[in-house]
């Protein structure tokens, strides 16, 4: 309720990516949530109203003992005028352990930097997996989207729908992946197709999607171990190829 009139409806993507502009990308967004929470890189912001010695001495005793950070902001109000009210922020807790990680580089992945992080991380079959989910994307796909991600690589499969570029399934070089219900939802794919897609992918053994997914607009993930059998990675690629062209009707 207290959020922006022009937030209001929208996925947490779509308002990042009205914040930050065209260079943001959703999938490279949920990529890096994912492994901060892996790498334990949680930061917890409490407002308080005074910082306290005590209270300092407490966060940089914790903030030293733990793989997460925890910062005050204190927030004191001037009055300017009798109509104008000035908040001066301050941040503590933020420089120590922070300045130490240093900041986290990206990585614009290939196909080449793709293909030989993929086969130096996973087994050869699962590796043999992610190749053909590529070449299939490379084949059918109207753009191949790669990740930013600092430590493995993805792609993203999209596709056209009236003029806009839609994500579809996304896989990574560490033999996982996931299906963008969230963004073909909210880039108005009707529902009806987004549940036949559903339903297809969960004829296949080992994927399991459940129906709430669109509703909350969810991004479920598919283990690539679940595709290996030739049969399984067939389906799934079918029932990705019937919603392309099901998207693709004006």
């Amino acid at each position: 309720e207290k959020a922006p009139p022009s937030y209001r409806g929208k996925a947490l993507d779509e308002i990042m990516k009205d914040i930050v502009g065209d260079d943001f990308s959703d999938e490279d967004f949920r990529i890096r949530i994912g492994q901060n929470l892996r790498d334990g890189r949680i930061r917890l912001i409490i407002a308080v109203d005074e910082l306290i010695e005590q209270l300092r001495a407490t966060v940089t005793f914790l903030n030293s003992h733990s793989n997460f950070d925890i910062l005050l902001l204190q927030v004191t109000d001037f009055e300017e005028s009798k109509t104008k009210k000035v908040l001066v922020p301050m941040l503590f807790g933020y420089a120590t352990k922070s300045a130490e990680r240093g900041s986290r580089e990206t990585k614009l992945w290939n196909e080449d930097s793709f293909l030989d992080d993929t086969k130096g991380r996973c087994e050869p079959k699962i590796a043999d997996t992610v190749i053909k989910l590529y070449e299939f994307t490379k084949d059918n796909a109207d753009e191949i989207s790669w990740g930013k991600g600092a430590t493995y690589g993805s792609f993203t499969f999209r596709k056209t729908s009236h003029g806009i570029l839609v994500s579809i399934f996304a896989i990574t070089s560490t033999g996982s992946g996931w299906v963008c219900f969230g963004e073909l939802v909210g880039k108005g794919v009707k529902e009806e197709l987004i549940q036949t897609l559903r339903i297809k992918l969960n004829e296949i053994p080992g994927i399991n999607i459940p129906e709430d997914v669109i509703k909350l607009g969810k991004f479920p993930p598919i283990a690539v171990e679940a595709l290996m059998k030739a049969d399984n990675l067939n389906n799934f690629q079918d029932a990705v190829l019937a919603l392309c062209q099901e998207i693709e009707k004006v």
